[in-house]
């Protein structure tokens, strides 16, 4: 099962939760910490947009991601060119705000 579906389930929940307290599900925050997705975001522009779309989707406003991967640091692994260039590109061309 993807994070997708969850998450889908935690977002209708809060918006219910929000209605039941008579607050407007419009000024809910929505932030996401990608914890290990698959398929890895990282790895291309298209994926990266791909990944991001489908939580915009969903409202969300701010995503987190690990850098390095946490698989490289799980495993040991150093990151290798191809990650590094990924990164950079979609750093270059999609991140608009780092904090």
């Amino acid at each position: 099962m993807s994070a997708e579906l969850p998450a889908r389930l935690i977002n209708r929940a809060a918006i219910a939760h929000a209605v039941r307290l008579g607050r407007d599900p419009a000024t809910l925050r929505r932030t996401l910490l990608a914890h290990r997705p698959v398929p890895d975001p990282l790895t291309s522009v298209g994926a990266f947009d791909e990944y991001v779309g489908t939580y915009r989707e969903m409202g969300v406003e701010e995503m987190i991601f690990y850098w390095p991967p946490l698989r490289n640091v799980v495993e040991g692994q150093p990151i290798s060119v191809e990650q590094q260039a990924a990164f950079e590109r979609i750093a270059a061309q999609r991140v608009t705000r780092i904090a």
